[in-house]
């Protein structure tokens, strides 16, 4: 699982952020592209509500900016239309316009998924207060089994 911001000002520096949780790494290294798939889309759906959580929505953007990859699937491309087109901010109550960058896709290596954050400012938003990880963590201790065993099941049928 990574997260893969880029952040900086006019010239943008690339900077990566890998979490390792060795019970959803193993289960995503041999699993099939579904449970993969399955436990990211899990851990992307649990960052966006630490989000939520940690009272770090102003516009939207960030949390709109968390992807989903795979060998034979990518959100990259619909979280960028997402987040993009999301720039209203309720902290300053007006339109803000659309200057973020978005960071580059995530590359898979010997993981079979991997969950990302495009937005140019992830990285200083999970230093000061974290989303990614704990997600992670959730995931692995109170979803992973069932997610796989979901999947197994119905692959059976």
């Amino acid at each position: 699982m990574g997260c893969q911001p880029a952040f900086g000002g006019a010239e943008v520096t690339k900077a990566k952020v890998r979490f390792y949780t060795e019970d959803i790494l193993a289960l995503i290294r041999n699993a099939n592209s579904q449970v993969a798939r399955n436990l990211a889309e899990a851990i992307a759906e649990e960052a966006r509500k630490n989000i939520s959580r940690n009272d770090q929505v102003d516009t939207g953007y960030m949390r709109k900016a968390i992807y989903v990859k795979t060998r034979n699937y990518s959100g990259y491309q619909e979280a960028k239309s997402a987040a993009e087109a999301y720039t209203y901010s309720r902290r300053r109550n007006r339109r803000m316009p659309p200057k973020m960058k978005f960071a580059p896709e995530a590359e898979l290596s010997d993981s079979a998924a991997a969950v990302g954050c495009a937005a140019d400012y992830t990285l200083v938003q999970e230093l000061r207060e974290p989303f990614l990880y704990p997600a992670l963590e959730t995931v692995a201790r109170n979803q992973a089994e069932a997610i796989c065993q979901r999947v197994y099941r119905e692959a059976v049928k």
